[in-house]
């Protein structure tokens, strides 16, 4: 059940059925954001946003305090459902809607290093400016726009910003009235942004001369270029948490799943190392997996990927993620925790299964062989013994 203060009765995690999953923890996230569901364990059951005319306060999960607001109702983006499983989101209209935190900048990303991601559903891009950043429609900035992403009609695309004394710039081409998942990453030296875990774009760039102005979302800087569309959830990190590639793939495929049926994620293969091999934890307890491997575990077996390999908790046998249920023992889920290997995986899940069943079953004739060959040994020297000192008749 849906309260109105966009908490979930008897679901901490609107996910799908099961236990929930808090696919952030322990990953250091300085800033979580999400209308629909909760990302770390340590909130759940709190209220994610409230109301006044808008979404008056847009809850920080991290415990932190860092809500996204606006004191002026006017101002305040609409609560509304998007996407092909309509989800909530803040709905920003383009005209005067945006909402900000009191923090600076500096509490969520370093000069030197930070990632921000950012579920989203653009309705309108009616900005093309290429000049100077900080004159086009604004997904998410600081007031002093020394970082962000805005938005231009050309292509149409998302371009990623910082200023290091001079603006470096980068784009991504995007689609409108379709729910995207973007990253903004700075990091040795370099700027990156992605759509949909797709390569990454990259410039050089230094690091971000200021850091003193508050994280906001829906607006360039003062009353212009407004954001119309919508921002379903959105995260951040800094440099102390920066995740590495293989768990940036993973919190991203996790962005991507409450939107599965509206992006392309591709059908047949494994897309990056991130999907590792999952192996089952039986007889290794759960209090031997570290924090990182635990969460990225859970991120990867909840992610919902075409082709992502998950152990069945009725089995422990190895099933691609989009089967409905286990077709060894019928089960609808997939063990709680699993231990990542390091070796990652190629081909699609179904290859990859149909080749363990060849070698299970080369390694059965082999040992049925072996084990004919060695009882047919014994027979005929248990007969050759007993020819020799049997008596004559």
């Amino acid at each position: 059940m849906f309260c109105s203060t966009g908490s979930f009765f008897n679901n901490p995690n609107a996910g799908g059925g099961g236990a929930p999953a808090f696919n952030l923890d322990g990953l250091g996230a300085t800033g979580v954001w999400s209308m629909s569901r909760d990302l770390l364990s340590s909130f759940a059951g709190n209220a994610r946003y409230t109301t006044a005319t808008g979404v008056d306060s847009w809850k920080d999960q991290t415990g932190n305090g860092n809500h996204f607001g606006n004191g002026n109702a006017s101002l305040q983006p609409a609560v509304t459902t998007a996407g092909p499983n309509s989800r909530n989101c803040a709905d920003f209209d383009g005209v005067d809607d945006w909402m900000s935190t009191s923090a600076a900048l500096s509490t969520f990303i370093a000069n030197n290093a930070g990632f921000v991601i950012v579920s989203c559903l653009i309705d309108t891009i009616g900005s093309n400016n290429t000049g100077t950043p900080g004159g086009n429609q604004t997904i998410f900035s600081d007031t002093g726009v020394s970082t962000g992403m805005e938005l231009l009609s050309t292509g149409p695309s998302a371009k990623a910003l910082n200023f290091d004394g001079n603006y470096d710039t980068q784009t991504v081409t995007i689609a409108t009235a379709t729910a995207l998942v973007l990253t903004w990453r700075h990091e040795g030296g370099n700027l990156y942004i992605s759509k949909n875990g797709g390569a990454e774009a990259s410039v050089a760039s230094g690091n971000t001369s200021s850091l003193t102005n508050q994280f906001q979302l829906g607006r360039a800087t003062g009353a212009f270029w407004f954001l119309d569309g919508k921002i379903f959830e959105i995260a951040t990190f800094n440099s102390g948490s920066t995740p590495d590639a293989t768990t940036r793939a993973a919190i991203i495929a996790d962005f991507m799943r409450p939107h599965r049926r509206d992006l392309s994620l591709g059908s047949t293969t494994v897309p990056t190392a991130a999907f590792n091999r999952i192996q089952s934890p039986v007889n290794q307890p759960a209090q031997t997996f570290c924090a990182p491997a635990r969460a990225r575990a859970n991120l990867l077996q909840g992610s919902g990927v075409a082709n992502m390999p998950v152990i069945c908790a009725g089995c422990t046998r190895l099933i691609s993620s989009n089967t409905p249920k286990c077709p060894q023992c019928g089960h609808h889920s997939a063990l709680p925790e699993s231990r990542i290997l390091s070796q990652p995986t190629s081909g699609s899940i179904e290859k990859q299964l149909q080749s363990g069943r060849i070698e299970r079953l080369f390694l059965a004739t082999a040992l049925g062989i072996i084990g004919a060959g060695l009882m047919a040994a014994v027979v005929i020297t248990v007969h050759r013994y007993t020819s020799a000192f049997s008596l004559p008749r």
